[in-house]
């Protein structure tokens, strides 16, 4: 089952769950049967699930520069004092 069909198919067993028999049976026949469908759901959640999204990999991008920008401002490959004679011994 791929991921849309299987948020598909929790969304009408969560969301009956969830209101329960009184809030669905206080609601006239048609709203509760769009509530419960199958794409109410989806569409409900997949707008501010693609904005998070698009924050977070935005953010990532960000760090991931800033990351580039400090490594690039630290200069050169850095050899502690300990190699450094570890490597003149060998020498």
């Amino acid at each position: 089952m791929t991921g849309r069909y299987r948020w598909i198919a929790l969304s009408n067993t969560t969301l009956g769950t969830l209101l329960g028999p009184g809030v669905l049976g206080a609601l006239p026949p048609g709203q509760a049967a769009q509530i419960t469908g199958r794409a109410f759901f989806p569409q409900l959640i997949s707008g501010p699930f693609r904005h998070g999204m698009v924050v977070v990999l935005a953010f990532a991008a960000a760090m991931c520069l800033v990351a580039a920008v400090a490594s690039w401002l630290r200069g050169g490959h850095f050899v502690h004092e300990e190699g450094r004679a570890q490597l003149s011994r060998a020498a």
